[in-house]
């Protein structure tokens, strides 16, 4: 079994399809930042055929509408990690999409109160600029994104920001081994 982790690709894919095509893994987890700049049927071709590709949204997959949306389609939406997990030979994988946001949750600061927006309802009256500001909120790691996997198991957590505050910040122990992959380092804390 090979699973790849990496992240921070920013638009330039071919460095993972090197990867894939010398590694041959069962599955390539995507950390974010993916940017694409084209369909991802396209941006990704040379790697979608030969393995499994799961992801989570860093913090400039929201930076335009385009690269939002871009990951919002079918073909990629069943690799979405974003607060359930995935088994990928026997390993329970989990996600949270995002960064902590000031204002939405920034550990060790308590959560703000309220819920997720559940936001792009586009309409006529509705700018760009408006829509954009909303996916960037939408992209924050909110309380209840957490809470959603409280009750999951999982071998290893993945996410776009280190998480060196989530074990402690709802001063709840969570089930799983502590075992982290973020875009900017691999961490083992198995307790």
């Amino acid at each position: 079994m090979t699973i790849l982790f990496a992240g921070n690709a920013y638009s330039d894919h071919r460095w993972l399809w090197r990867a894939v095509e010398r590694l041959r893994p069962t599955a390539l987890v995507h950390l974010g930042d993916i940017q694409l700049e084209e369909e991802a049927e396209q941006a990704l071709a040379d790697v979608l055929p030969h393995t499994r590709f799961l992801w989570i949204a860093g913090n400039h997959d929201y930076d335009t509408l385009d690269y939002y949306l871009r990951l919002q389609v079918p073909r990629l939406s069943s690799g979405c990690l974003h607060g359930r997990v995935l088994v990928v030979d026997g390993l329970r994988i989990a996600g949270l999409c995002g960064w902590f946001q000031a204002g939405v949750w920034r550990p060790p600061e308590r959560p703000c109160p309220g819920h997720k927006p559940w936001i792009l309802r586009f309409s006529a009256t509705r700018n760009e600029d408006s829509l954009l500001r909303e996916v960037r909120r939408s992209g924050a790691i909110w309380w209840e994104d957490y809470e959603a996997l409280w009750n999951q198991r999982a071998d290893v957590l993945v996410c776009h920001e280190a998480p060196s505050c989530i074990g402690t910040a709802s001063g709840r122990s969570t089930s799983w081994r502590r075992r982290w992959a973020c875009a900017g380092s691999f961490t083992d804390t198995a307790t």
